[in-house]
C-alpha cells in the first residue's frame, strides 16, 4: 500500500534506512553509541526539513543522499569539537594579567585606554586576528582557530595593521 502523506513516506524511509546509517555513525564515532544517535537524529530532523521544504522526494529520500548528509553532519560534529578544544587550550594560554606594582596605576591605565580607543575601529574579526597573533600563534592556527580560510586571515591581519598605522598616524 502507498503512502498517502509525506510524514508517511518519511516514516516509512526512516525505518528503512535508519539502522544503516546508525551502524556507519557509531564506526566512525568509534563506538559512542549517544553521540551516533545524536548525530543520525540531527541528520533524518535536516532531512525531514528538506523534504518538508520541497525538495524533491527522489533527491532527499535516497540512501546516498541520506549518507552524503550523514557524512556531512558527523565532519562538522567533529571539526567543532576540534574548535572547541583548541580554544580552550588558547584561552589557557593567553598572557597573564600585568601585575606589575612598580609601575604608576594612572599610566596603565592611560596606555590601556589608549590600546582600547584605536582597537575599537577595527572589526571584530581583525581584533581577534591580530589577538592571536599578539600571543604567539602562527597565521594557520589563527584561521584554523576562527575557522577562515587562510587568505582570509592574512587579509584581516594586514587591514587590521594597516587601520591601526592611519590610528597611529592620526595621533
Amino acid at each position: 500500500m502507498p503512502p498517502t502523506t509525506e510524514v508517511e513516506e518519511f516514516s516509512n524511509f526512516y525505518r528503512e534506512h535508519y539502522r544503516n546509517l546508525y551502524w556507519v555513525c557509531w564506526r566512525s564515532c568509534r563506538g559512542d553509541e549517544r553521540l551516533a544517535e545524536d548525530i543520525v537524529q540531527d541528520t533524518f530532523a535536516n532531512l525531514y526539513r528538506s523534504y518538508a521544504s520541497g525538495t524533491p522526494a527522489w533527491k532527499v529520500l535516497s540512501r546516498g543522499y541520506a549518507m552524503k548528509a550523514l557524512s556531512h553532519r558527523t565532519i562538522d560534529h567533529f571539526r567543532r569539537a576540534a574548535s572547541e578544544r583548541k580554544m580552550i587550550t588558547t584561552v589557557e594560554s593567553w598572557p597573564p594579567i600585568d601585575n606589575d606594582l612598580t609601575r604608576d596605576p594612572g599610566e596603565k591605565v592611560a596606555e590601556h585606554a589608549s590600546v582600547v580607543w584605536q582597537l575599537k575601529d577595527l572589526t571584530k574579526r581583525q581584533q581577534e586576528v591580530l589577538y592571536f597573533r599578539f600571543v604567539g600563534m602562527s597565521m594557520s592556527e589563527v584561521a584554523e582557530m576562527l575557522d577562515i580560510g587562510l587568505g582570509t586571515a592574512y587579509g584581516y591581519y594586514k587591514a587590521g595593521l594597516r587601520r591601526l598605522q592611519q590610528i597611529h598616524s592620526r595621533t
